[in-house]
C-alpha cells in the first residue's frame, strides 16, 4: 500500500512538474527572426502606423515598449490565448499546444507569431491580442 503511494505521489510530481514546463517552453528565444518581427511592430508605430495600429487595436508605444517576452507566465499566458482562439476557429476537442511562440509586448497588447502555423502562402502569421488577451486581428508577414 505505501509503494502505490509513493507511485501516485510520485505521477502527480512528474504531472504537475511536466505542466509547468510545457509552459515555460512556449515562448521561443530571441534570434535573427523575432528581431525581423519586431522590426514590423516597431515599424508600426511610426507616424504613418495609424492604420496599422488601429486595424490591430494596438497602441501608439515607443520602441523600447515593444519587447520579446521571455517571462513563463506570460509565455503560458500567450499559449493559452492561441489555444482558445483555435478553439473558436475549430470547436472540435484538441489537446493544448505545445507550439514554442514568439510573444511580443506591445504596450497592454501582445502580439504572437507561431512559425508553424499552416498557409499556402510561405507567410508567417502574427495573431494579436488586446490588454485582457482577446484576440483582435491577425496580419500576415512574409
Amino acid at each position: 500500500m505505501l509503494q502505490l503511494s509513493k507511485s501516485v505521489t510520485v505521477l502527480a510530481l512528474i504531472f504537475a512538474v511536466s505542466d509547468h514546463s510545457e509552459a515555460q517552453g512556449r515562448c521561443r528565444a530571441g534570434g535573427w527572426e523575432s528581431d525581423q518581427f519586431k522590426g514590423i511592430l516597431t515599424r508600426g508605430m511610426d507616424s504613418d502606423g495609424a492604420v496599422f495600429r488601429a486595424r490591430y487595436s494596438l497602441p501608439l508605444v515607443s520602441p523600447a515598449q515593444i519587447a520579446l517576452v521571455s517571462d513563463s507566465t506570460v509565455c503560458a499566458r500567450a499559449g493559452q490565448a492561441m489555444d482558445d482562439f483555435a478553439r473558436t476557429m475549430d470547436p472540435t476537442p484538441h489537446p493544448a499546444s505545445t507550439i514554442p511562440l514568439y510573444v511580443f509586448q506591445i504596450g497592454t497588447s501582445h502580439a504572437i507569431v507561431d512559425l508553424l502555423s499552416p498557409n499556402d502562402a510561405g507567410a508567417d502569421f502574427i495573431y494579436f491580442f488586446g490588454p485582457s488577451w482577446g484576440f483582435t486581428d491577425v496580419a500576415f508577414s512574409q
